[in-house]
């Protein structure tokens, strides 16, 4: 009777270390579920491309001088251009600058404005490609010619965009005997142009 208890409690015991071994030996087969996938959109509709806003320039109250003389604007705002066409297919933003007059009178012939070292930056979190700044000097004559000051290729410009400009760095260049008594005033034209 008691060699019987005793092989009964060790079967026990080997079939409690058998299920072990089954339980923590054999892989475990991940249960099947259902999948399915969906699909998200958005449709835009293309937007303008825009000039947002450009700088007045003001050079002061001078003394006529008998030499040329550069005369650095006391403030400036940002140029900032807005291309919302969702097509990023480049632009360009060219300017002219008119002949100065003094009232009817026509003065500083042969004047140009330089701006120097303008930068591009990034406005309302814009992420596209930059656009870039024609030059690190760019001379507009008082010609009415027309010269490009910003330009975006193909896949660059999409979003809002500032040029920016010291004060230190826009200049008006006049030579000596063209100055008039009181304003001289010129005209600048701003153009967005899309490119080909």
């Amino acid at each position: 009777m008691y060699q019987r208890t005793k092989t009964s409690g060790l079967a026990v015991v080997l079939i409690a270390l058998f299920a072990l071994f089954l339980t923590t030996a054999l892989p475990v087969e991940a249960a099947e579920i259902d999948t399915d996938s969906t699909t998200a959109t958005v449709t835009f509709k293309a937007g303008a491309l825009k000039i947002l806003a450009v700088p007045e320039l003001e050079f002061g109250e001078q003394d006529i001088l008998g030499e040329e003389a550069a005369y650095t604007t006391t403030s400036i705002t940002p140029v900032e251009i807005s291309d919302l066409r969702g097509s990023n297919s480049g632009w360009n933003l060219v300017v002219s600058l008119s002949s100065f007059k003094s009232g009817e009178v026509a003065s500083l012939q042969g004047a140009y404005i330089e701006i120097k070292s303008a930068t591009v930056n990034a406005k309302n979190d814009t992420i596209s490609t930059a656009p870039t700044v024609a030059n690190s000097s760019i001379k507009l004559n008082a010609n009415d010619t027309q010269t490009l000051l910003l330009g975006a290729e193909t896949g660059a410009g999409s979003g809002v965009w500032q040029m920016e400009m010291l004060a230190a760095n826009v200049s008006l260049k006049v030579a000596p005997g063209t100055a008039v008594v009181g304003q001289n005033a010129a005209t600048l034209n701003w153009s967005l142009q899309t490119t080909p």
